[in-house]
């Protein structure tokens, strides 16, 4: 009996942290977004660090925005930086490099409709991605777990 008591002591704390771990590694959500004005919409977004990357439909194409609340603030005027984005796919990494436009003080937009990007198919099928780029002298590195990024992909696509 005593020993059974402590099997399932065991497993619920295992269970436990199990579940603490999974949710300390960021990952895909999706969104409904009702500001009251507009139709509501899907949006998808994935958390690290005070950073995000989301996924918006835009002109029925999925664009992927990158917000960065420390870096941008002190900019008025559009730039264009070049980024690398990396995605690791079976332990692989593959490697891109996009142009990204910084829209306001703490968003850097990449302006690629996401489906006929070549990046696209590593974009659903990898399981981390890492956003390298630089800045007035300084490397910036974000990084990403990609779980449910083809969830997300499809569900901002279909607006469901």
């Amino acid at each position: 009996m005593n020993n059974l008591k402590v099997v399932k002591m065991k497993t619920i704390v295992l269970i436990v942290f199990t579940m603490l771990g999974l949710t300390l590694n960021a990952q895909w959500e999706v969104h409904v977004t009702d500001n009251g004005f507009d139709p509501k919409y899907v949006v998808a977004s994935n958390y690290d660090n005070g950073t995000y990357i989301k996924l918006e439909e835009n002109e029925d194409k999925v664009v992927l925005y990158l917000k960065i609340e420390e870096v941008f603030l002190d900019t008025d005027e559009t730039k264009i930086l070049d980024t690398d984005i990396i995605y690791a796919i079976n332990g692989v990494w593959s490697k891109h490099t996009i142009t990204g436009v910084i829209l306001l003080p703490s968003i850097l937009m990449f302006e690629i409709d996401l489906s006929v990007s070549p990046m696209f198919k590593d974009f659903l099928n990898s399981s981390q991605m890492k956003i390298r780029f630089y800045y007035e002298g300084e490397e910036y590195i974000m990084e990403y777990n990609m779980k449910g990024s083809t969830n997300a992909y499809f569900r901002v696509l279909k607006q469901k």
